[in-house]
């Protein structure tokens, strides 16, 4: 059974945090918060699910999807996870295939108190670099981008330009 795990630091907005939505410069620095991420062959998810997610941090739970050619369709009636939509969509992986997926962001968290760190940004990237890895795909910029026009542009807000840069680095993308 292939398991991966990536992770990817979180982020501080130095300046420009706002004006950055008006198309102004911004800069951002990582930080020593990281999010995981483990992907792993799912085998017999024990459901109609093709793929199982297990959130730590942002949403804990268990979400169940079902693999198809688009992305993932919800198997069962449950809280959207538009990252983890997007991001898989991007990796245009092969419908049907079987995966667990873990992600933690629990690192970005003092308690039930989020510390405004970049956790989806961080959670994205970590993702992104996961999937690509575990497919061996070369395209991950391509992932990357489809989730920044996707999901923070049109999913539902203005997003932030500058939410994924800090993570972006390469470098900074640990997959073991």
């Amino acid at each position: 059974m292939k398991s991966l795990v990536a992770t990817a630091p979180g982020k501080l907005v130095l300046c420009g945090e706002y004006a950055v939505l008006d198309g102004a410069p911004a800069i951002s620095a990582a930080v020593d918060r990281r999010a995981r991420v483990v992907v792993q062959d799912g085998g017999d998810t024990g459901t109609e699910a093709d793929v199982v997610v297990t959130t730590v941090g942002f949403k804990d739970g268990r979400f169940y999807f079902r693999s198809t050619d688009t992305g993932l369709e919800p198997a069962r009636e449950q809280d959207e996870l538009p990252f983890v939509e997007a991001v898989y969509a991007g990796a245009q992986l092969p419908a049907g295939t079987r995966l667990s997926i873990e992600l933690d962001t629990s690192p970005f968290f003092a308690g039930d108190v989020k510390l405004g760190l970049g956790s989806s940004a961080a959670l994205t990237v970590a993702l992104a670099g996961a999937l690509a890895r575990h497919q061996f795909l070369l395209a991950f910029a391509h992932v990357v981008l489809h989730v920044v026009q996707g999901v923070q542009r049109g999913g539902g807000g203005r997003g932030h330009p500058g939410a994924v840069g800090a993570g972006l680095e390469v470098r900074h993308l640990a997959v073991v």
